[in-house]
Parts: structure tokens; sequence; C-alpha cells
């Protein structure tokens, strides 16, 4: 169950990867033929240790290695189940003004609510420019952060109370 698991978050990686080059209309060939080391900063909604989140995190990190690109990968996480508090967000904010103000990203991916509206509202000061990929966020949720935002793709959560009920009784 958790490699099924584990292959379906990894197939749904590889999927944010690809609508990422797509949806900004990047050459891929030129992507994969570039020397240069690519820098994808990864940001979790919550601690490691929270089991889907470690699945999302490492299927992504993942996928990226198991890509022909040379990339560089930056994993951080939120920890917001245990501190969903400003004070939580104003460290975090110090942290990635130390850590990567003089890195140059070349996309930053989030995974759930926390993460995309951490990055949303940081972007401009934190890391100007750079593409986000998300996924994780309910489509009406990611409709309200998305307003007047450029350069931000993703892939909604959906759920599927049907559908889970129908797995939980096999």
């Amino acid at each position: 169950m958790a490699i099924e698991k584990h292959e379906r978050i990894r197939g749904i990686c590889m999927l944010i990867v690809c609508i990422f080059f797509l949806s900004f209309q990047f050459n891929l060939n030129f992507v994969i033929a570039s020397s240069d080391t690519k820098k994808v900063l990864v940001l979790q909604s919550y601690h490691r240790g929270h089991e889907w989140s470690d699945c999302e995190g490492n299927a992504i990190v993942e996928t990226l290695s198991d890509s022909d690109m040379k990339v560089e990968t930056y994993l951080e996480h939120m920890d917001w189940k245990r501190h969903p508090d400003d004070k939580n967000l104003e460290q975090l904010y110090e942290r990635f003004q130390y850590k990567f103000s003089n890195k140059k990203l070349d996309l930053i991916m989030t995974t759930d609510d926390a993460a995309l509206k951490f990055v949303l509202n940081h972007r401009g000061r934190l890391f100007p420019g750079v593409p986000v990929v998300f996924c994780g966020v309910m489509k009406q949720d990611a409709e309200i952060l998305l307003d007047g935002q450029r350069n931000v793709t993703g892939i909604y959560q959906v759920m599927d109370p049907e559908g889970t009920l129908y797995v939980a009784k096999k």
C-alpha cells in the first residue's frame, strides 16, 4: 500500500514538473542540455515525519533527481500543523532571507495551502520573478490565493469521499 501511494505521488510530481515546463513554454531540450544546475526550493507546509508530507517531498526530490537535468534541491518544512502562528512565519521569513538571499532559484514547488500562501506573500521580496508550482491546494482556495499572481501553476487537490470509502471497505 505504501509503495502504491509513493508511486502515485511520484507520478503526480512528474506531472507537475511537466506542467511547469509546458505552462511557462520552456524549451525542454534547452533545459536538459543546459550545463547550468537548476536550483529548486521545495517548501512543504508540514513537518518532517508527517507521513503524507514526507511522501510528497521524497517523490518530488526523487523525480527531480531521476530527470536528465542537473538539479540542486532545497527541501524545507514550515511545521505549520504544530506551529500555525505569526511567529513561525516571521522566523521562516528571516531564515529564508538568510539562506536564499544570494541564491538564484529557478523554481519553487509548494505542497499544501500554507506553503503556497507563504511563498506568494513573500515572493516579491524573497524570490522575485521565480516561478511557482503548487500541489495539494483545493481549487476554490487556490483561486483566491492566485488572484493577480503570475508565473504560478499547479495541480488542485480533489476530495473523493466515495472513492475513499470504497477503498476503505476493501
